[in-house]
């Protein structure tokens, strides 16, 4: 059966593979739509798990958030000319749109999308990372993309007027922490959430740099304390300096916002997604 080019057209329009895989898939199904797009499907797995063992360092950090639910998701190619790909975008961007709509944080979960994208830039395309936040009733998200979707980061704040959030003080300030995430890097939320091995592992640096020291133990103990103490405060969100204030740390920078619009507001938790990382 002879396929016409308005049939390769919509093959391709519903699954974005090359014009060249949509006329042989219809070929080999004698026109037959269905059965054309089981063939480019089990192509496309196919051709990925050929894919699969090179190497993918670029790629893009996507967010999106519908339904009470907010997604931050890695989505990870092999070169940034494909990385730069509005077509490669727009497929993220669908694919973490479907993430918030699904609500799960099962990366296998969307294997196929992947295999898709895979199909329309013919590289190894992974899902490296992915949070999916379900939000509560007392809760706002605020997110940030910076530097052509290589640092993402997603904010969550429990608020205890959440009418509060449609005010422009209470966005500038959301942002504001967005961004102060995103040039600052924290490891952490707060200084408890600092696991004891990384503790450890900062002393026996600090000890290693202070074995030539010829000051008293009692006294290299102290400095040795101060120091991981800096160390905490200096990869806990909440008290970092400010970017914009250093007389100031994040906490209390929200608490001074807070404080004016008259309500609490805390940061129960925060996502930054770092391409290469």
């Amino acid at each position: 059966m002879a396929v016409t080019a308005q049939q390769v057209k919509q093959l391709r329009d519903i699954t974005n593979a090359g014009m060249m895989d949509c006329k042989k898939a219809l070929e080999a199904a004698d026109g037959n739509m269905d059965e054309a797009l089981k063939i480019l499907k089990e192509k496309g797995l196919a051709d990925a798990k050929k894919r699969s063992d090179r190497e993918n360092n670029e790629g893009g950090i996507y967010i999106a958030q519908a339904s009470g639910n907010v997604a931050i998701a890695m989505i990870a190619c092999e070169t940034d000319f494909v990385a730069n790909n509005d077509n490669f975008k727009n497929a993220c961007n669908d694919l973490v749109k479907k993430v918030v709509s699904v609500g799960s944080e099962k990366i296998e979960d969307f294997s196929t999308d992947l295999v898709t994208v895979a199909q329309i830039t013919k590289e190894n395309i992974t899902m490296k990372k992915l949070r999916c936040i379900k939000l509560a009733s007392d809760q706002y998200a605020s997110t940030y993309i910076h530097g052509n979707n290589k640092i993402g980061v997603v904010a969550v704040y429990k608020v205890s007027d959440i009418a509060v959030t449609s005010k422009d003080l209470f966005k500038e300030m959301a942002n504001n922490v967005a961004l102060h995430i995103t040039a600052s890097a924290p490891l952490y939320l707060c200084q408890n959430d600092v696991p004891e091995s990384d503790v450890a592992e900062q002393k026996a640096l600090f000890e290693k740099q202070m074995e030539d020291t010829d000051k008293p133990k009692n006294i290299i103990e102290n400095i040795l304390n101060g120091k991981i103490s800096k160390y905490k405060s200096e990869v806990s969100l909440l008290d970092q300096k400010y970017i914009k204030d250093d007389k100031l740390s994040v906490q209390k920078y929200v608490e001074a916002t807070a404080k004016t619009l008259d309500c609490q507001i805390t940061i129960s938790e925060f996502v930054r997604f770092n391409i290469g990382e």
